[in-house]
């Protein structure tokens, strides 16, 4: 899922993975033609721990060594839109630092208790770059060990979403996430430099979940969250320039947790598809307006449970 500037920063240097982790919406479809526009910020935290790697040095020893990195920022931020396509199908494009993810809504019951399927991908990339300035005896500025990182991440998941008239609603997913961090830059100095490049590359499974509540305002919806990621699984294998394999490993593993507060703007639905909305809601209410008209005829009628022979 998943959060922040200070965290695309974490994730360029390799440190923290791009991860999107905010719901921020119901399983409830839209209708044909509704739209709706959301933004949801909070505060994040992450943490992850690098599969341990073993590096041999010149005496042929083996070092072994574990990256763990984490980051914590308010505030945090992702967006979504989601376009009603029919009853019960939804076009979803969620932004967060895992990238773009278009998805599809797709709601298998809907009622006073509606439940989704929404599978989702991810495309995402984002660079960086760093120089030192050093100033001569002289006053010149010269430019020394530039370098750059640059991160490529797609992902591929599925997620469960629930949701209930009262507000409730939550959801689990399941997500399988790629991320490739290349490195570019220049040692030395003078005559005596050289280039120095490697990529490390990693694959992640997330588990997520999340609960919330939805508050309508008419058209608007505030959604209060907590959202949590768990990377239960992570492998990562780094080469150089050259493509050689310098280390590789398993064993990783990472979590993210993102409370949130969700703002919705939500159009109308066609007309056709908002009779059938009413149609829907008087016959969830049909049983118990069946009992108030019941005890209205009978307040009409004079009966009196405690005159009236029932038994007859």
């Amino acid at each position: 899922m998943r959060a922040c500037t200070a965290f695309v920063a974490l994730a360029l240097s390799g440190c923290l993975s791009p991860r999107s982790a905010v719901l921020g919406q119901t399983a409830s479809p839209l209708g044909p033609g509704a739209k709706e526009v959301s933004l949801s910020m909070g505060a994040a935290y992450q943490s992850q721990l690098a599969p341990p790697v073993t590096q041999t040095d010149a005496q042929g020893r083996e070092l072994p060594s574990q990256l763990a990195a984490r980051g914590f920022s308010v505030p945090a931020f992702e967006a979504n839109l989601h376009l009603g396509v029919t009853d019960t199908i939804g076009f979803n494009l969620h932004a967060s630092p895992a990238g773009l993810e278009p998805g599809m809504k797709l709601t298998l019951l809907r009622g006073r208790a509606s439940l989704a399927l929404m599978p989702h991908g991810a495309l995402g990339y984002g660079s960086s770059a760093s120089v030192t300035q050093a100033t001569g005896v002289d006053g010149r500025i010269t430019e020394v060990a530039p370098s750059t990182v640059s991160t490529f991440t797609w992902m591929a998941g599925l997620e469960a979403l629930a949701s209930h008239r009262s507000g409730l609603y939550g959801g689990v997913g399941y997500a399988l996430q790629s991320v490739t961090v290349s490195t570019s830059s220049i040692s030395g100095s003078g005559n005596a430099t050289q280039p120095v490049q490697s990529t490390t590359g990693s694959i992640q499974h997330h588990v997520s979940a999340a609960i919330g509540f939805d508050i309508r305002l008419d058209r608007v919806h505030l959604r209060p969250e907590i959202a949590a990621v768990l990377t239960p699984l992570l492998f990562s294998s780094t080469s150089d320039g050259a493509g050689r394999v310098v280390s590789e490993g398993g064993g990783g593993w990472g979590f993210l947790v993102m409370p949130t507060f969700t703002v919705a703007v939500a159009s109308e639905p066609d007309k056709t598809d908002r009779g059938r909305e009413e149609d829907e809601a008087q016959l969830d209410r049909g049983s118990d307006g069946g009992r108030d008209a019941e005890d209205a005829d009978g307040d009409r009628r004079g009966d009196d449970p405690e005159t009236n022979d029932w038994s007859n």
